[in-house]
């Protein structure tokens, strides 16, 4: 007899694996609280699930943010609304590890991390990294 599989693999298996991994340890050394740890787990694993292969992701003291990338408005409303607020917060901002940004594949695991971002060249920034 054939093997048969009955059930499926649950749709996080299309994750890479060690992607979670790394992710998981950014956020321990970033996200000051713990229970803002659980927007990692709860919200961004599952648009990961969802991701058609590349993102970008936000990790910060209070927390994360998930940014596809196939969606141009989604980078400008982080662009517009995020990153001008957290220019306001910089000097009340406790963590020198704040504001960490990455580009993602959930294929490979590759997690490349994103320097000198700012409010007007997110999109170059991101471009360059991808």
């Amino acid at each position: 007899m054939k093997n048969m599989q009955i059930f499926r693999e649950p749709s996080s298996q299309r994750i890479h694996p060690s992607l979670v991994q790394k992710m998981g340890e950014v956020v321990n050394q970033v996200v000051v609280h713990s229970k803002f740890r659980s927007d990692f787990y709860v919200h961004d694993i599952r648009e990961m699930e969802r991701c058609n292969g590349i993102f970008a992701w936000y990790v910060y003291d209070c927390g994360t943010h998930f940014i596809p990338l196939d969606d141009p408005d989604k980078v400008m409303e982080f662009q517009n609304e995020w990153l001008s607020c957290m220019k306001d917060l910089k000097d009340k901002k406790t963590s020198e590890e704040s504001g960490r940004l990455y580009v993602c594949n959930i294929f490979t695991g590759e997690m490349k991390r994103v320097y000198r971002f700012e409010e007007g060249n997110l999109a170059e920034r991101l471009k360059a990294a991808v």
